[in-house]
């Protein structure tokens, strides 16, 4: 029976970390999102850090060889697999999951999401980044929010935050926190995600479709 779906052991902490589809957060990465006409174009590759190992509230930690976590690992790189766009997937000797992802979708009905990196859910809301078109006809980009608890528990392991997210578009920005803004180099707006604080305030940004 899959430890990922059914190990009581581990119930506190997924829960924890409910926010995030299949408890998996990115760690090493660069994430590119081109958003042109109703085309999305994703390129991702990096480093996926899962959360049962994180200790909870009053918890223990994980030892790296624990078989159960292995089996986890396992079970994840399996779903990963499954899902379109997934080249190459590979449990790395430190207990990451190394991915890369290519792919393109339409933008199509009201109420569309897309999210990364996901395994059972690539359209839930739960995922780290998603990118949604709402009922006004906006896009909104957001990634996940963390409880200070629990971003305190994750930096206070072996997580070492080091991504950038890169998005392109041809659409009217309505608002956005990028760290970087578009100019003679570059047509992306860029954010810079290796810090608490940049976690803290994640991503977000609004666009019009024209």
């Amino acid at each position: 029976m899959s430890v990922y779906k059914n190990s009581l052991k581990y119930l506190a902490i997924l829960s924890l970390f409910g926010a995030l589809s299949a408890c998996v957060v990115p760690e090493q990465y660069e994430a590119e999102l081109s958003i042109y006409g109703d085309q999305l174009s994703v390129e991702f590759e990096g480093t996926l850090k899962e959360l049962v190992s994180v200790m909870s509230s009053g918890g223990r930690p994980i030892a790296p060889d624990d078989p159960q976590l292995q089996e986890l690992l396992s079970d994840l790189a399996a779903d990963f697999e499954k899902q379109p766009g997934y080249t190459s997937v590979q449990i790395t000797d430190n207990n990451r999951i190394y991915v890369k992802l290519s792919d393109t979708r339409e933008i199509s009905d009201i109420g569309y999401i897309y999210g990364l990196p996901a395994t059972q859910r690539p359209k839930s809301k739960d995922n780290f980044l998603r990118i949604e078109h709402r009922s006004d006809g906006e896009i909104l980009i957001t990634s996940a929010k963390f409880k200070a608890k629990d971003l305190a528990a994750l930096l206070g392991s072996d997580y070492d935050p080091d991504g950038v997210i890169s998005i392109s578009t041809d659409h009217e920005v309505l608002e956005h926190n990028a760290d970087e803004t578009p100019g003679l180099l570059s047509s992306s707006y860029v954010w810079n995600v290796d810090s608490e604080d940049a976690l803290l305030k994640g991503v977000k940004m609004r666009l019009k479709m024209n």
